[in-house]
């Protein structure tokens, strides 16, 4: 499973996509997470993942965002979350909003314990050129704060 983080990450760079293009511009991106898709998510995620390295041994080395694409859009790739109950589509945008307000939540935790001179130059960044990256609907990131126990937990064994 210690490929599996890496899988998800590498993942992360079309997920990201994804929201981007679900975003609306002035008001941001729209809710994509409502009561039990980050469980779901928890619970499906290793299994998507263990069936998707059996679609071929490429898939672990994939880093560019077209070929992530590619292979999530593959009718296996398909197949496989199909059997999990996801739609691509859905999938792709419940994961992106689930990583990205994750990934959000972790580094309040870690800014926190930076000294504040630095703790300002890394919020700059966030709310600069990265800002997009990070763009995490309200009502999905209340709820990814309230399962942020169970996600720890679950990137942590990843």
């Amino acid at each position: 499973m210690k490929n599996a983080f890496r899988i998800i990450l590498s993942l992360v760079s079309f997920l990201l996509a994804g929201l981007f293009i679900q975003a609306k511009d002035a008001d941001g991106p729209a809710a994509q997470v409502k009561g039990g898709d980050i469980q779901r998510c928890i619970q499906t995620m290793p299994q998507v993942i263990r069936d998707l390295k059996q679609v071929g041994t490429s898939y672990e080395n994939i880093q560019d965002p077209a070929s992530i694409q590619a292979l999530m859009t593959s009718k296996k790739a398909q197949a496989v979350l199909q059997k999990y109950n996801w739609e691509q589509a859905e999938f792709t945008r419940k994961l992106t909003a689930i990583v990205a307000g994750y990934a959000l939540v972790r580094m309040e935790t870690e800014l926190a314990s930076l000294p504040e001179d630095q703790r300002a130059m890394v919020k700059a960044m966030l709310s600069g050129q990265m800002a997009h990256m990070f763009a995490v609907h309200d009502s999905d990131l209340a709820l990814i704060k309230r399962h942020s126990a169970a996600l720890k937990k679950f990137f942590d064994k990843q």
